[in-house]
């Protein structure tokens, strides 16, 4: 079994909407491994508070760190902590990353963004599974 982490952006809706776009990303892991993915999780934010002082609780979310001043730290630090979180998961070779966009604009009434999303999304896991991508 695989199990994916997903956060979603933008909204669904396609009349009145103040997105164009929806986007789902997600990280997969085999149900084997998951824990060694906590835990290197976890380990990476200890690195994150000793270096960055960013609290281990603290949600990272890239729009914020680049557009605004949380925890009140200059750009490049801000910067600097989201290369990392890259890095980090780049040396994680037992997860896959997937990510969907919905380009809403065009689209009839009727279209569902959400299922649209979320096929694909669900469809990128069961082929990387049926190939072997994953290890488990």
């Amino acid at each position: 079994m695989y199990i994916m982490y997903v956060d979603e952006s933008g909204d669904t809706g396609l009349t009145g909407s103040p997105t164009t776009h929806f986007a789902l990303s997600g990280i997969v892991v085999h149900e084997t491994r998951w824990r060694d993915f906590v835990e290197a999780l976890i380990a990476f934010r200890r690195t994150l508070k000793s270096v960055y002082g960013l609290p281990i609780r603290t949600e990272i979310h890239a729009s914020e760190l680049i557009n605004h001043r949380p925890f009140d730290v200059p750009r490049h630090v801000r910067l600097a902590i989201l290369r990392n979180c890259l890095d980090e998961l780049r040396k994680l070779d037992y997860i896959s990353i997937t990510n969907v966009i919905v380009n809403k604009i065009g689209k009839p009434s009727n279209y569902d963004v959400f299922h649209a999303a979320w096929g694909h999304a669900l469809s990128a896991i069961r082929k990387h599974a049926v190939i072997g991508k994953f290890s488990g």
